[in-house]
């Protein structure tokens, strides 16, 4: 009766609970079945099929999540060990009219009792209101939600269990333009916020930068880009505030948020790193509440609106050692100049910039990054005098006199000379810096030429003169 019942057991439990493929056994229909070589037969081949089940025959849906010990749950493990992220896809694209289809895609999400799920969404569609920022998240059941706000206010929390994707704007008629908010990686330690890979910056006209693609962590999130990104300063969305900070005469930067979102401001940085601190070198501006850190800077100069200066952009310092490159600057010419009249007196005072004409084609701009900072000041002249005599070769800033350095040097009557000289010197600022140069005849009256022969331009303008600064960290 025991092997009976126990027969009957196993034929209930595997036929409620499909765990893996059905087995057959035999069946009961009258009293004459109930044998003992069938109940054993029976219980054989139930035993069997435990021992032996192939996992792969185990049906979808039969074993939860739920059902397994907390060792065994792997959505326990992924959501407290991991942050929520985006494998693929989940990003909606602007669109000519108002609706616009998110891709399909994957991602991993928590909930409030850190069980982290994996998530599959197709391509969903979806008829944004017009003249709206629409903040996209998505829940820990695939579930999008829909947050709608009046264009430039205060951007709400993200939605229970979820994760946020995207802010879409959209004007009366189309999606204009969609601000990638998704992370994208896992996070790792504190300590990886130093490392970063490209993200250069490149002005591609007066008014706007490309930033090329690049690795970089925003306190502990890695930060992947793999195409450029496209920034102008006169478009409000480009702007970290969704407001255009363009103007004239000031510094901005290029900054990216935790989400990985790429955007301008002219915040600057006030803090080391994501958890506050201020010691050391300045990588993070904290715009609304949150912490961007800064990947390139530009100057915006005093021309209309703001155009960012020929010479005044570069990447952003990181934590580097003293001796470090920050950034290089040059002026390069073949172009042929003629000189002025300057006429620098023959005694042992520090000549004026009024007694040095300048040569127009080798100014040279920087801008510091820190006014403690090196600047290193390279100059080599391609030079030819219309009159034998001495001539001083000089360096000099902006409108300052006297001038910072010079390079004596006796040259004869159409012969050309090259002329070089190096320049230290501490920046003392973070504005822009004009650096000049120019020659004097030393107690004459002579004039001497830039790039030429026989006073005539010479070599098709393949020789050169140059200016090149070097920021160099202190």
């Amino acid at each position: 009766m025991k092997k009976l019942l126990m027969g009957i057991l196993f034929t209930m439990l595997f036929a409620g609970v499909s765990l893996a493929a059905p087995i057959s056994v035999i069946s009961y229909v009258t009293p004459n079945d109930i044998k003992v070589n069938n109940l054993e037969d029976n219980q054989n081949t139930i035993v069997d099929a435990i021992n032996s089940a192939d996992g792969a025959l185990i049906q979808a849906g039969t074993v939860s999540a739920n059902a397994l010990t907390n060792n065994a749950n792997p959505e326990n493990r992924w959501g407290r060990a991991f942050n929520d992220w985006v494998f693929t896809g989940l990003l909606p694209p602007t669109s000519a009219s108002l609706s616009s289809t998110t891709t399909a895609g994957e991602a991993f999400i928590s909930n409030s009792s850190d069980q982290q799920k994996f998530v599959e969404k197709d391509a969903t569609a979806n008829i944004y209101t017009a003249t709206k920022w629409t903040y996209l998240d998505i829940n820990y059941n695939g579930t999008y939600a829909y947050l709608e706000t009046s264009i430039g206010t205060a951007e709400p929390g993200i939605t229970a269990d979820s994760i946020r994707l995207a802010r879409v704007s959209s004007s009366a008629t189309a999606v204009t333009a969609v601000r990638d908010d998704r992370p994208l990686s896992i996070q790792l330690d504190n300590v990886e916020d130093q490392y970063r890979e490209g993200f250069i910056a490149t002005v591609v006209t007066p008014a706007a930068l490309t930033i090329n693609p690049g690795v970089v962590y925003n306190g502990s999130t890695r930060i992947t880009k793999v195409a450029d990104i496209s920034l102008a300063l006169g478009t409000a969305d480009d702007w970290a505030t969704g407001i255009s900070g363009r103007t004239t005469s000031t510094k901005g930067y290029v900054v990216i948020n935790p989400s990985g979102s790429v955007k301008l401001t002219t915040t600057a940085p006030t803090l080391t790193d994501t958890l506050g601190n201020t010691a050391g070198e300045l990588r993070y501006s904290v715009i609304s509440a949150l912490n961007w850190r800064v990947l390139d800077w530009f100057w915006m100069n005093a021309t209309g609106s703001g155009d960012i200066e020929e010479q005044g952009y570069s990447s952003w310092t990181d934590t580097m050692l003293s001796g470090t490159v920050i950034q290089m600057v040059n002026t390069q010419t073949g172009i042929f100049e003629a000189g002025g009249s300057g006429n620098v007196p023959d005694d042992n005072s520090i000549p004026a910039v009024s007694e040095v004409a300048e040569w127009s084609e080798l100014q040279t701009k920087i801008t510091p990054t820190s006014a403690t900072n090196k600047l290193r000041i390279d100059v080599v002249l391609n030079v030819e005098p219309n009159n034998t005599d001495d001539y001083c070769f000089a360096l000099f800033k902006d409108s300052d006199t006297p001038i910072l350095s010079c390079a004596f040097k006796y040259v004869t009557t159409d012969n050309s000379e090259v002329v070089n000289f190096t320049h230290y010197m501490t920046a003392g600022s973070t504005s822009s810096i004009t650096f000049k140069v120019g020659a004097g005849t030393v107690g004459g009256a002579g004039t001497i030429d830039l790039n030429s022969q026989a006073g005539a331009p010479v070599l098709g303008g393949a020789i050169a003169s140059s200016v090149t600064i070097t920021e160099i960290k202190k």
